[in-house]
């Protein structure tokens, strides 16, 4: 079972389908989706709007951990509900990333405020420090409109997409070890991370920057990581992955989660990185 924030074995909670007020006589009228828990109103939807429930949700993480390499490892919502999603962690063998070993999860994620469309994620906690990456894979797509949903043929989806993006990342992050970096090259992912909007090229503002709290806390995360794992993109990498993981609130930091700004940081991480020379 892992850790997240409003975790659960089991989604114990679904959602309903109820007439505006005062807009229940009028054909075509627009719609709420209410949890059906504590009442809830999570969105307005039109009238021929289908959501994918939460049982849904739970029969196609049940089948994928039946009739893949997965177990499932539970569910977390978000927004007071408005975005779930089931992990489920991947035990056909121990992945590696470049020697180290890491967990990893397969996340299948849905809203009912019409943010989101069923999608796909990966999640990876390298082992010896529990550092976490997510990233979201949106090409899975399942329109709200209509309850003919084939579990099957979304299960086959799953799998492949899942098989494609789990690749994808283990490509990238291994090609970081190839990549040499100094000093120049950190303080400057860590300003952009920190200031990427406001920050000016002078040298007072890199250095009000590089003196702020967070940036010290980053760059000894960095600083911790490269030593063990070397002066490469991939020690860079896992040590704002460290800092995330280590140093950010735990709103931010919710494990697995592939829609905050933990996640965020570390997207405009790997992009740096992988732009290295």
């Amino acid at each position: 079972m892992i850790t997240a924030k409003k975790s659960s074995e089991e989604l114990t909670w679904d959602v309903r389908i109820e007439a505006l007020p005062d807009q229940h006589k009028f054909a075509n009228a627009p719609r709420m989706i209410v949890r059906d828990d504590n009442n809830a109103i999570l969105s307005t939807v039109g009238a021929n709007y289908a959501p994918f429930t939460n049982a849904q949700l739970t029969e196609l993480c049940n089948l994928a951990a039946e009739k893949g390499p997965f177990e499932n490892a539970g569910y977390a919502e978000f927004k007071n509900g408005k975005i779930v999603m089931g992990f489920l962690k991947n035990i056909s063998r121990q992945s590696q990333i470049l020697g180290y070993a890491c967990d990893e999860y397969l996340v299948i994620g849905n809203s009912h405020d019409r943010s989101k469309k069923l999608f796909l994620g990966y999640t990876q906690q390298l082992i010896r420090c529990k550092n976490q990456f997510s990233s979201i894979n949106p090409f899975l797509k399942v329109r709200h409109y209509g309850n003919n949903i084939h579990m099957d043929s979304l299960l086959k989806g799953v799998f492949d997409c899942f098989k494609v993006g789990r690749e994808g990342i283990h490509k990238k992050i291994e090609s970081l070890a190839t990549k040499q970096i100094n000093r120049e090259i950190i303080e400057q992912l860590v300003i952009e991370l920190l200031r990427r909007e406001q920050i000016k090229n002078t040298h007072d503002s890199r250095k009000e920057v590089l003196n702020s709290k967070s940036a010290v806390k980053m760059l000894a995360a960095i600083n911790r990581e490269t030593t063990e794992l070397g002066q490469t993109a991939f020690g860079l990498f896992n040590g704002v992955t460290w800092y995330t993981t280590h140093e950010m609130s735990a709103k931010s930091r919710s494990f697995g989660s592939v829609h905050g700004s933990a996640m965020k940081m570390n997207a405009r991480a790997l992009e740096f990185c992988l732009k290295l020379q």
